[in-house]
Protein backbone atom coordinates (compact mmCIF):
# COMPACT_ATOMS: atom_id res chain seq x y z
CA UNK A 1 0.00 0.00 0.00
CA UNK A 2 1.24 3.26 -1.48
CA UNK A 3 1.61 6.06 1.72
CA UNK A 4 0.93 9.48 2.33
CA UNK A 5 4.09 11.95 3.90
CA UNK A 6 3.02 12.77 6.76
CA UNK A 7 4.46 16.43 7.45
CA UNK A 8 6.68 16.68 10.57
CA UNK A 9 5.59 20.08 13.36
CA UNK A 10 7.39 22.56 12.03
CA UNK A 11 6.67 21.73 8.18
CA UNK A 12 2.81 21.71 9.28
CA UNK A 13 3.04 25.02 11.02
CA UNK A 14 4.88 26.67 7.78
CA UNK A 15 1.99 25.21 5.65
CA UNK A 16 -0.56 26.79 7.55
CA UNK A 17 -1.06 30.65 6.01
CA UNK A 18 -0.78 28.57 2.31
CA UNK A 19 -3.05 25.82 2.77
CA UNK A 20 -5.45 26.15 5.60
CA UNK A 21 -8.20 28.40 6.69
CA UNK A 22 -9.77 29.47 10.33
CA UNK A 23 -12.99 29.44 11.46
CA UNK A 24 -14.79 29.90 14.44
CA UNK A 25 -15.94 26.60 16.22
CA UNK A 26 -19.41 28.48 16.68
CA UNK A 27 -19.61 29.46 12.81
CA UNK A 28 -18.78 25.48 11.70
CA UNK A 29 -21.21 24.22 13.93
CA UNK A 30 -23.84 25.83 12.95
CA UNK A 31 -26.11 25.19 9.66
CA UNK A 32 -24.49 26.62 6.64
CA UNK A 33 -26.59 26.08 3.76
CA UNK A 34 -24.52 26.47 1.17
CA UNK A 35 -24.00 24.32 -2.31
CA UNK A 36 -20.70 22.99 -2.73
CA UNK A 37 -19.61 25.39 -5.16
CA UNK A 38 -20.83 28.82 -2.47
CA UNK A 39 -18.57 26.47 0.23
CA UNK A 40 -15.87 27.18 -2.27
CA UNK A 41 -16.32 30.64 -2.65
CA UNK A 42 -16.67 30.98 1.02
CA UNK A 43 -13.28 29.52 1.44
CA UNK A 44 -11.49 31.29 -1.18
CA UNK A 45 -12.88 34.57 0.11
CA UNK A 46 -11.44 33.85 3.85
CA UNK A 47 -8.47 32.91 2.43
CA UNK A 48 -7.79 36.06 0.85
CA UNK A 49 -8.22 38.51 3.95
CA UNK A 50 -5.40 40.35 4.92
CA UNK A 51 -3.53 38.87 8.08
CA UNK A 52 -3.90 40.14 11.09
CA UNK A 53 -6.72 42.42 10.30
CA UNK A 54 -9.88 43.61 12.25
CA UNK A 55 -13.30 43.88 11.89
CA UNK A 56 -13.53 47.50 11.64
CA UNK A 57 -10.79 47.36 9.16
CA UNK A 58 -11.97 44.68 7.08
CA UNK A 59 -15.18 46.55 6.72
CA UNK A 60 -13.34 50.01 5.17
CA UNK A 61 -11.85 48.07 2.62
CA UNK A 62 -12.48 47.38 -0.64
CA UNK A 63 -14.68 43.86 -0.92
CA UNK A 64 -12.74 41.06 -1.62
CA UNK A 65 -11.89 40.02 -5.32
CA UNK A 66 -12.13 36.19 -6.06
CA UNK A 67 -11.18 35.49 -9.98
CA UNK A 68 -12.30 32.17 -12.23
CA UNK A 69 -8.85 31.83 -12.33
CA UNK A 70 -8.34 31.51 -8.66
CA UNK A 71 -11.51 28.96 -8.58
CA UNK A 72 -10.26 27.03 -11.40
CA UNK A 73 -6.85 26.46 -10.13
CA UNK A 74 -7.64 25.74 -6.00
CA UNK A 75 -10.96 23.54 -7.16
CA UNK A 76 -9.35 21.75 -10.81
CA UNK A 77 -11.78 22.68 -12.92
CA UNK A 78 -11.94 23.70 -16.98
CA UNK A 79 -12.08 27.23 -17.66
CA UNK A 80 -15.86 27.48 -18.41
CA UNK A 81 -16.80 25.61 -15.49
CA UNK A 82 -15.10 27.90 -13.19
CA UNK A 83 -16.57 30.71 -14.33
CA UNK A 84 -20.34 29.38 -14.33
CA UNK A 85 -19.49 28.27 -10.88
CA UNK A 86 -18.43 31.27 -9.81
CA UNK A 87 -20.97 33.23 -11.32
CA UNK A 88 -23.68 31.21 -9.93
CA UNK A 89 -22.49 30.92 -6.91
CA UNK A 90 -21.45 34.55 -5.95
CA UNK A 91 -25.51 35.28 -7.14
CA UNK A 92 -26.64 32.52 -4.50
CA UNK A 93 -24.67 33.66 -2.00
CA UNK A 94 -26.19 37.18 -1.55
CA UNK A 95 -29.79 35.16 -0.37
CA UNK A 96 -27.99 33.09 1.95
CA UNK A 97 -28.08 32.74 5.99
CA UNK A 98 -26.34 31.30 8.69
CA UNK A 99 -28.85 29.71 10.87
CA UNK A 100 -27.38 29.56 14.79
CA UNK A 101 -29.39 26.99 16.72
CA UNK A 102 -29.80 28.85 20.18
CA UNK A 103 -30.25 25.63 22.14
CA UNK A 104 -33.63 26.70 23.20
CA UNK A 105 -35.51 25.51 20.37
CA UNK A 106 -35.10 29.29 19.17
CA UNK A 107 -32.91 30.05 15.74
CA UNK A 108 -31.11 33.44 14.92
CA UNK A 109 -30.81 33.78 10.88
CA UNK A 110 -27.41 35.69 9.62
CA UNK A 111 -26.86 36.38 6.40
CA UNK A 112 -23.55 35.91 5.02
CA UNK A 113 -22.54 38.77 2.97
CA UNK A 114 -24.20 42.45 2.35
CA UNK A 115 -22.88 43.42 -1.04
CA UNK A 116 -21.85 41.61 -4.31
CA UNK A 117 -21.02 42.53 -7.47
CA UNK A 118 -21.82 40.66 -11.02
CA UNK A 119 -19.26 38.68 -12.40
CA UNK A 120 -17.72 40.74 -14.80
CA UNK A 121 -13.95 40.63 -16.58
CA UNK A 122 -13.29 37.51 -15.08
CA UNK A 123 -14.29 37.64 -11.23
CA UNK A 124 -16.64 38.47 -8.71
CA UNK A 125 -16.09 40.44 -5.34
CA UNK A 126 -18.49 40.39 -1.70
CA UNK A 127 -18.17 41.98 1.52
CA UNK A 128 -18.82 39.39 4.68
CA UNK A 129 -21.67 40.97 6.83
CA UNK A 130 -20.47 42.38 10.49
CA UNK A 131 -21.89 39.62 12.15
CA UNK A 132 -20.28 37.18 10.11
CA UNK A 133 -16.28 38.72 10.51
CA UNK A 134 -15.79 38.30 14.30
CA UNK A 135 -16.16 34.18 13.26
CA UNK A 136 -13.13 35.18 10.36
CA UNK A 137 -10.73 37.33 11.60
CA UNK A 138 -7.74 37.36 14.20
CA UNK A 139 -9.11 33.97 16.30
CA UNK A 140 -7.32 32.74 19.06
CA UNK A 141 -9.15 30.24 20.51
CA UNK A 142 -12.09 27.91 19.99
CA UNK A 143 -11.74 27.67 16.29
CA UNK A 144 -11.70 25.11 13.36
CA UNK A 145 -9.05 24.71 11.03
CA UNK A 146 -9.82 23.14 8.02
CA UNK A 147 -6.95 22.21 5.27
CA UNK A 148 -8.00 23.51 1.35
CA UNK A 149 -6.54 20.80 -0.27
CA UNK A 150 -8.38 18.52 1.19
CA UNK A 151 -11.50 20.81 0.76
CA UNK A 152 -10.52 21.03 -2.91
CA UNK A 153 -11.01 17.44 -3.45
CA UNK A 154 -14.24 16.58 -1.75
CA UNK A 155 -17.12 15.56 -4.39
CA UNK A 156 -20.44 17.05 -2.67
CA UNK A 157 -21.43 19.76 0.26
CA UNK A 158 -22.25 16.89 2.44
CA UNK A 159 -18.27 15.98 2.71
CA UNK A 160 -17.57 19.23 3.24
CA UNK A 161 -19.39 19.86 5.98
CA UNK A 162 -19.10 16.93 8.07
CA UNK A 163 -15.14 16.95 7.41
CA UNK A 164 -15.53 20.58 8.93
CA UNK A 165 -17.99 19.74 11.83
CA UNK A 166 -15.97 16.96 13.15
CA UNK A 167 -12.51 18.81 12.75
CA UNK A 168 -14.17 21.04 14.88
CA UNK A 169 -14.75 18.35 17.57
CA UNK A 170 -10.95 16.38 16.50
CA UNK A 171 -9.61 17.64 19.87
CA UNK A 172 -12.19 16.00 21.77
CA UNK A 173 -11.80 12.47 19.77
CA UNK A 174 -15.18 13.10 18.75
CA UNK A 175 -18.79 14.38 19.26
CA UNK A 176 -22.03 12.31 19.58
CA UNK A 177 -24.99 13.99 17.94
CA UNK A 178 -28.93 13.59 17.99
CA UNK A 179 -29.62 12.83 15.11
CA UNK A 180 -31.67 16.00 14.77
CA UNK A 181 -28.65 19.01 15.39
CA UNK A 182 -26.76 16.60 12.64
CA UNK A 183 -29.42 16.63 10.06
CA UNK A 184 -29.71 20.80 10.70
CA UNK A 185 -25.89 21.61 10.63
CA UNK A 186 -25.96 19.11 7.43
CA UNK A 187 -29.07 20.75 5.95
CA UNK A 188 -30.39 17.43 5.31
CA UNK A 189 -33.03 16.77 2.82
CA UNK A 190 -36.67 15.67 4.11
CA UNK A 191 -36.26 11.92 2.63
CA UNK A 192 -32.73 11.72 4.75
CA UNK A 193 -34.40 13.30 7.51
CA UNK A 194 -37.51 10.80 6.80
CA UNK A 195 -35.72 7.58 6.32
CA UNK A 196 -32.05 7.03 8.31
CA UNK A 197 -31.09 4.00 5.41
CA UNK A 198 -31.09 7.10 2.99
CA UNK A 199 -29.04 9.11 4.94
CA UNK A 200 -26.71 5.86 6.01
CA UNK A 201 -26.42 5.77 1.98
CA UNK A 202 -26.37 8.69 0.52
CA UNK A 203 -24.49 11.03 3.10
CA UNK A 204 -22.65 9.15 5.57
CA UNK A 205 -21.18 6.07 4.15
CA UNK A 206 -20.12 8.21 0.97
CA UNK A 207 -18.80 11.11 3.35
CA UNK A 208 -17.31 9.16 5.96
CA UNK A 209 -15.04 7.07 2.90
CA UNK A 210 -13.86 10.39 1.24
CA UNK A 211 -12.91 11.62 4.48
CA UNK A 212 -10.52 8.84 5.78
CA UNK A 213 -9.14 8.34 2.02
CA UNK A 214 -8.88 11.91 1.32
CA UNK A 215 -7.78 13.48 4.22
CA UNK A 216 -5.56 13.13 7.23
CA UNK A 217 -8.62 12.06 9.50
CA UNK A 218 -9.64 8.39 10.27
CA UNK A 219 -13.69 9.32 10.89
CA UNK A 220 -15.79 6.36 12.20
CA UNK A 221 -19.53 6.27 13.39
CA UNK A 222 -22.22 4.13 15.45
CA UNK A 223 -26.06 5.21 15.63
CA UNK A 224 -27.52 4.30 18.44
CA UNK A 225 -30.92 3.36 18.64
CA UNK A 226 -33.92 4.66 21.28
CA UNK A 227 -36.38 2.77 22.76
CA UNK A 228 -39.07 2.49 19.44
CA UNK A 229 -35.87 1.13 17.32
CA UNK A 230 -35.26 4.34 15.14
CA UNK A 231 -32.14 5.66 15.27
CA UNK A 232 -31.47 9.32 17.91
CA UNK A 233 -28.21 9.72 18.22
CA UNK A 234 -24.78 8.86 16.14
CA UNK A 235 -21.68 8.62 17.76
CA UNK A 236 -18.60 9.55 15.92
CA UNK A 237 -14.97 8.89 16.62
CA UNK A 238 -12.38 11.38 15.16
CA UNK A 239 -8.47 10.65 15.18
CA UNK A 240 -5.37 11.59 12.98
CA UNK A 241 -3.40 9.36 10.89
CA UNK A 242 -0.38 10.64 12.17
CA UNK A 243 -1.54 10.05 15.31
CA UNK A 244 -2.89 6.36 14.92
CA UNK A 245 0.52 5.72 13.61
CA UNK A 246 2.90 7.50 16.35
CA UNK A 247 0.82 5.18 18.86
CA UNK A 248 0.99 1.90 16.15
CA UNK A 249 4.46 2.34 16.43
CA UNK A 250 4.63 2.40 20.19
CA UNK A 251 2.71 -0.83 20.66
CA UNK A 252 4.72 -2.51 17.85
CA UNK A 253 7.77 -1.39 20.06
CA UNK A 254 6.85 -1.77 23.70
CA UNK A 255 4.34 -4.77 23.22
CA UNK A 256 6.26 -6.79 20.44
CA UNK A 257 3.27 -7.06 18.12
CA UNK A 258 3.38 -7.75 14.60
CA UNK A 259 1.70 -5.12 12.10
CA UNK A 260 -1.27 -6.81 11.81
CA UNK A 261 -1.91 -7.03 15.44
CA UNK A 262 -1.73 -3.47 15.98
CA UNK A 263 -3.72 -2.74 13.78
CA UNK A 264 -6.55 -4.75 14.84
CA UNK A 265 -6.13 -3.76 18.35
CA UNK A 266 -5.58 0.04 16.86
CA UNK A 267 -9.11 -0.14 15.92
CA UNK A 268 -10.61 -1.01 19.31
CA UNK A 269 -7.98 1.02 21.77
CA UNK A 270 -8.64 4.22 19.15
CA UNK A 271 -12.34 4.40 19.72
CA UNK A 272 -13.81 2.82 16.81
CA UNK A 273 -17.53 1.13 17.80
CA UNK A 274 -18.83 -1.83 16.64
CA UNK A 275 -19.60 -2.33 12.72
CA UNK A 276 -23.03 -3.65 12.60
CA UNK A 277 -22.86 -3.58 8.24
CA UNK A 278 -19.88 -6.19 8.15
CA UNK A 279 -20.60 -9.00 5.59
CA UNK A 280 -20.67 -12.71 7.81
CA UNK A 281 -18.29 -13.91 4.84
CA UNK A 282 -15.47 -11.57 6.32
CA UNK A 283 -15.43 -13.44 9.74
CA UNK A 284 -12.76 -16.16 9.71
CA UNK A 285 -11.93 -18.41 12.82
CA UNK A 286 -8.50 -17.98 11.89
CA UNK A 287 -9.17 -13.67 12.15
CA UNK A 288 -10.66 -14.14 15.35
CA UNK A 289 -8.07 -16.36 17.24
CA UNK A 290 -5.05 -14.25 15.98
CA UNK A 291 -7.44 -10.99 17.33
CA UNK A 292 -7.54 -12.63 20.70
CA UNK A 293 -3.67 -13.23 20.87
CA UNK A 294 -3.07 -10.12 20.10
CA UNK A 295 -5.07 -8.56 22.89
CA UNK A 296 -4.00 -10.98 25.35
CA UNK A 297 -0.12 -10.04 24.33
CA UNK A 298 -1.11 -6.36 24.28
CA UNK A 299 -3.30 -6.14 27.90
CA UNK A 300 -0.41 -3.75 29.26
CA UNK A 301 -0.80 -1.19 26.10
CA UNK A 302 -4.48 -1.43 26.52
CA UNK A 303 -4.79 -0.87 30.30
CA UNK A 304 -7.64 -3.32 30.29
CA UNK A 305 -8.83 -7.02 29.31
CA UNK A 306 -9.99 -7.11 25.96
CA UNK A 307 -13.18 -9.25 25.52
CA UNK A 308 -13.17 -11.77 23.18
CA UNK A 309 -16.07 -10.17 21.28
CA UNK A 310 -14.75 -6.68 21.34
CA UNK A 311 -11.80 -8.03 19.62
CA UNK A 312 -13.77 -9.39 16.79
CA UNK A 313 -15.80 -6.19 16.67
CA UNK A 314 -12.75 -4.66 16.19
CA UNK A 315 -11.27 -6.64 13.91
CA UNK A 316 -14.65 -6.42 11.40
CA UNK A 317 -14.30 -2.71 11.68
CA UNK A 318 -10.82 -2.79 9.75
CA UNK A 319 -12.11 -4.57 7.57
CA UNK A 320 -14.67 -2.36 6.99
CA UNK A 321 -11.71 0.43 6.41
CA UNK A 322 -10.13 -1.24 4.48
CA UNK A 323 -12.68 -1.85 2.06
CA UNK A 324 -13.21 1.19 2.13
CA UNK A 325 -9.77 2.80 1.45
CA UNK A 326 -9.67 0.43 -1.90
CA UNK A 327 -12.63 2.12 -2.73
CA UNK A 328 -10.98 5.52 -2.45
CA UNK A 329 -7.95 4.89 -3.82
CA UNK A 330 -9.81 3.59 -6.96
CA UNK A 331 -11.12 7.31 -7.59
CA UNK A 332 -8.25 9.31 -5.96
CA UNK A 333 -4.34 8.70 -5.48
CA UNK A 334 -4.57 10.21 -1.81
CA UNK A 335 -4.48 7.07 0.26
CA UNK A 336 -3.51 6.19 3.80
CA UNK A 337 -0.60 6.56 5.90
CA UNK A 338 0.61 3.50 7.28
CA UNK A 339 1.90 3.02 10.59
Amino acid sequence: MSSTTVKSKQEYAESLDEECIKLSNALTRAAQMLSLNELRLIYLAVKKIPAGINATECLSNPSITITAAEFRARYGMDQDAAQKALKSSAKALYDRSVIWNLGDESETWTRWIWARTNYQNGSVSIKFTPDILPHLLKLQSHFTLLELNYVSAFKSANTVRLYSILSSWKSKGGKTFAIEDLHHQLDSNATCIKDFGQFRRHVLKSSVAEINGLTGLIVAYTPIKGAQGRVVKIAFTVNTKADIAKAASRMRDVAGLTSDEVVILGEYKWGYGKFSDAPDKWVRDSHRDSAVQAARRSSAILGRTVMEQEVLDAHLHYLKLMHEADKARSNASVSFVEG
